[in-house]
Formats: C-alpha cells, structure tokens, sequence
C-alpha cells in the first residue's frame, strides 16, 4: 500500500484537504463530554469566583442555590478568559483548539 497518507474533503472548510487523523481529532469524545446545556469539550473557569463548570447555565445554577444570598451572582459568558479542557484536563486561555491535545 506505501506510505501514502489518506485525505478528505473537509466540509467546514470547503476546499481544504485534512488527513484522516485531523479528522478523528476533531471527532474525539464528541457528544461524550458537556452538561445538561451543552455537549462541548471543555469546561470554563469563572472569572467572578475562580470555581470551574461545565457552563454558565450550570455556574449561574449552582451559585442561585447558595444559600448565602449575598453569595448568588450570575456569570457574564464574555468574561471567561480560562477554560479546561475535558480530554486532558489542560487549563488554558479560550481559544477553538486546545494547544495540548489539538480538540476542537
């Protein structure tokens, strides 16, 4: 067979070509990780009080349930500067893949 290196067409990006392990990274724990609000690879760390969730619906959840109502705040998504990713846990600025495992 040699050593030829098999492409596809990638539908997001029209006329790009991307190997087969671009593709099964991009894949990767799909619709595996996320919340009751979101199926995502990562996590966010909240700016307002430095705790991690997997989204603002479930960090303004959490902290309206506190029973302290001083405590009670809700999370302003263009705030999040951090996010975790959910395959290999690497903390980092937000960006669209994680510099650590190459997840989308």
């Amino acid at each position: 067979m040699g050593d030829s290196i098999q492409t596809a067409v990638c539908f997001r990006c029209s006329s790009k070509e991307r190997s087969m392990e671009e593709f099964q990274r991009e894949d990767f724990g799909k619709m595996e990780y996320g919340c009751q609000h979101y199926r995502r690879r990562c996590k966010i760390r909240a700016p307002c009080c430095n705790q991690i969730f997997p989204c603002r619906h479930c960090h303004n959840e959490a902290t309206s349930s506190l029973s302290d109502a001083n405590d009670h705040h809700e999370l302003v998504r263009q705030d999040v500067k951090q996010v975790v990713c959910a395959v290999c846990d690497t903390e980092q600025q937000v960006a669209r893949v994680c510099p650590n495992c190459g997840v989308l």
